[in-house]
């Protein structure tokens, strides 16, 4: 089978992370040594990926926050008084595991 009409069939059936997959398989020199289930397997890992994304932007489209923020954004050098271990605990979500916060 040609490889563009499976790429635009995959487009068809919505499959558009398989497809990015695909294409970056075929440009990639590891595609020889990959079995056939490799190759599948990262596919469909672009795929899920395609589709957690697609879901994630369009919550954030819903919540319609008034700015976009990031943990990852956040200052710590500022005086404010944030202790930056409690925020990477936080971030990291090993509170809920231990059911309690500990502040110092």
């Amino acid at each position: 089978m040609l490889i563009e009409p499976m790429i635009h069939q995959l487009h068809q059936l919505r499959l558009r992370g398989m497809a990015a997959g695909l294409e970056q398989l075929l440009g990639s020199a590891q595609r020889q040594t990959m079995s056939f289930e490799e190759r599948l397997s990262v596919m469909i890992q672009h795929e899920i990926t395609e589709r957690d994304s697609k879901r994630l932007a369009q919550r954030l489209r819903w919540a319609k926050l008034p700015q976009h923020a990031a943990l990852e954004d956040l200052d710590t050098r500022a005086p404010r008084g944030i202790d930056p271990k409690l925020i990477t605990m936080l971030a990291a979500l090993s509170w809920t595991r231990t059911s309690h916060i500990r502040t110092s």
